[in-house]
């Protein structure tokens, strides 16, 4: 599978993963979806009403450990594209969710917090580079477990959401 391909697929999956998102949050955590990003741009992906307050949520699915059939435990941040900035550099999200569909995990974060925490940690933890998008991608990798405490994580069920 050629790059454009395998990018295509990706996308279309992610697409509908964020719709699986939304309709769980709203199923399950008293919140309203306003829309998933009409212009399929980096500034978030799902818009949501949760207590009275919008939020934007940005996802990234992650099925790196399934394809790889090997255990990491790691959480990519992407923080460079192209060397462009990108991913938490230049989303809106005021939400992160990190998504392991085989796991049924999503892992929740404030995007303010995860910056603040990159900004505390990040001579401490692995940068990355040469990963996704053909190995235009860089990041860093964050042990989930380790740093489990700092995410709000929800067991997602394999559901049949409507």
């Amino acid at each position: 599978m050629n790059y454009n391909d395998k990018f295509n697929k990706d996308l279309i999956q992610g697409l509908q993963d964020e719709k699986y998102l939304g309709k769980y949050l709203e199923k399950f955590y008293n919140c309203k979806v306003i829309d998933y990003n009409p212009n399929n741009n980096n500034e978030y992906d799902i818009r949501i009403i949760i207590g009275n307050k919008e939020e934007l949520v940005e996802l990234k699915t992650d099925r790196y450990e399934f394809y790889k059939n090997k255990i990491t435990n790691n959480l990519f941040i992407e923080t460079m594209c192209s060397k462009k900035a990108s991913g938490i550099k230049t989303t809106k999200s005021t939400i992160m969710a990190y998504f392991y569909p085989e796991q049924e995990k999503v892992y929740l974060i404030r995007t303010s917090v995860l910056k603040d925490f990159i900004s505390s940690n990040g001579a401490t933890l692995r940068y990355t580079t040469g990963c996704g998008d053909g190995g235009r991608t860089s990041g860093f990798l964050i042990n989930k477990i380790e740093y489990q405490n700092i995410f709000k994580v929800l067991d997602i069920k394999k559901l049949k959401i409507k």
